[in-house]
């Protein structure tokens, strides 16, 4: 804040006493006035606001009155559309900052608007960090499904992203990883994607699972479409149990491998009463005496 103080300039005022016919010189001041200030005196004005000589007042600034001398400073990997080699700003200017090309805005950043008040820059700063460009892998002709946890591009450090290939159009992972994440400077971690066509390489995906028989089985659900099925997928079969299918053994759940294998048994459905080692086939029975089935 800007202090001024001051010592009001005095006048010679000539006043006439009467009737002594005497004549006695008074000296008295002029209020002074700056403009975007306020004052304080220590004494008082007389009725039309003319101070004593010798009257000391102090001037201060009132809210945003002085100038600012030169540009705020821009954080690391910014910039705003105030010249740094303007010497000096009025009061009120706001410079906005904006993050630099290649570079986004942290969570944690203020909003980048800089204020000139009282003789300085008053605000937020920015904060920007390093970010990631949009991934180029697998090649757009080839690329199915892409999913982001965070808008982009630019996309923030700790942005993943998962992208697949094109199963509908035949091409499954060979190599390299469907979900990357923005590391620190900018970059994605692990190694980018690559398709290739099951006409190249039949051992990419699954087929469909034969086991149960399909007159023998019951609901089917598996976490991605097919088939063919692409490496990871969860096959999960059940048997027919209204047509009186339970399971016997082998592996309900299955999981497609490196190489386009299930893992696991065949699962085995047993046909009760023909059979009754079938799961849970006791206690079917059992209700069934009792007729609730």
């Amino acid at each position: 804040m800007r202090v001024i103080i001051g010592v009001v300039l005095c006048l010679t005022v000539v006043v006439y006493v009467a009737p002594v016919g005497g004549r006695r010189v008074r000296k008295r001041c002029k209020p002074l006035e700056f403009e975007g200030t306020t004052s304080e005196c220590d004494k008082d004005p007389n009725a039309d606001g003319w101070y004593p000589a010798g009257t000391v007042c102090t001037f201060d600034c009132v809210e945003g009155c002085a100038p600012c001398d030169g540009a705020p400073s821009s954080p690391e990997g910014s910039y705003s559309e105030c010249d740094p080699d303007e010497p000096t700003f009025p009061a009120g200017h706001v410079c906005n900052f904006t993050c630099s090309a290649g570079y986004a805005k942290t969570p944690a950043s203020g909003d980048g608007k800089k204020l000139c008040k009282n003789g300085g820059w008053r605000g937020g700063d920015i904060e920007c960090e390093a970010a990631c460009q949009a991934r180029t892998d697998p090649p757009e002709v080839e690329r199915g499904n892409v999913y982001c946890n965070d808008t982009g591009p630019l996309y923030p450090v700790g942005t993943f992203c998962v992208h697949k290939c094109d199963n509908e159009g035949g091409l499954f992972r060979s190599s390299g990883d469907e979900r990357r994440t923005c590391q620190l400077g900018g970059t994605w971690d692990g190694e980018d994607l690559v398709c290739t066509s099951l006409t190249v390489d039949s051992t990419l995906a699954c087929s469909a699972r034969t086991d149960p028989p399909e007159d023998e089985r019951g609901t089917m659900h598996c976490t991605e479409s097919g088939p063919p099925y692409p490496i990871g997928t969860t096959c999960i079969y059940s048997c027919n149990e209204t047509a009186n299918f339970f399971h016997k053994s082998g592996d309900e759940s299955r999981t497609c491998q490196e190489g386009g294998t299930w893992d696991g048994e065949d699962e085995v459905c047993a046909l009760w009463p023909d059979d009754t080692t079938g799961k849970l086939v006791n206690f079917q029975v059992y209700l069934k005496q009792i007729h609730f089935l």
